[in-house]
């Protein structure tokens, strides 16, 4: 037998998800201001709004390659609904409703994962400086 949420209880699930992300994140919208004197790319990502989210910036072991190098460097909650762009990248300002400072900005690794009550972000912590 199949067993299936109806959607009072993915709706229940939805809020009580959204009601727990105790974090605050930025989506940062990539944009490329066209290429530079050699022709590469010349990227910059403009903040989004402020929003709740859930980070975890713990990784679990099956997430190494197979050069034991972590693949990820954390996750991400979103609400179901969230727009994401792989190219766009993650900023976590708050943690538990305290200002990071410095804020921590992350690179969106893979396609969002959709759970019953909301979006999983796989992300890696950006340390170009960008």
């Amino acid at each position: 037998m199949s067993w299936v949420f109806t959607t009072a209880e993915l709706t229940g699930l939805q809020t009580a998800q959204d009601v727990h992300m105790m974090d605050t994140c930025t989506i940062d919208v990539y944009t490329d201001a066209g290429a530079d004197a050699f022709g590469n790319p010349n990227p910059s990502w403009v903040a989004g709004v402020a929003m709740a989210c859930g980070f975890r910036s713990d990784v679990i072991d099956e997430e190494l390659d197979t050069s034991n190098v972590p693949i990820i460097d954390a996750k991400v909650r979103l609400p179901i609904g969230t727009t994401i762009n792989p190219q766009n990248r993650i900023t976590i300002t708050k943690r538990h409703g305290v200002t990071l400072s410095p804020s921590r900005r992350f690179e969106i690794v893979g396609e969002p994962k959709r759970g019953p009550s909301g979006l999983v972000l796989d992300l890696k912590a950006v340390t170009d400086g960008s």
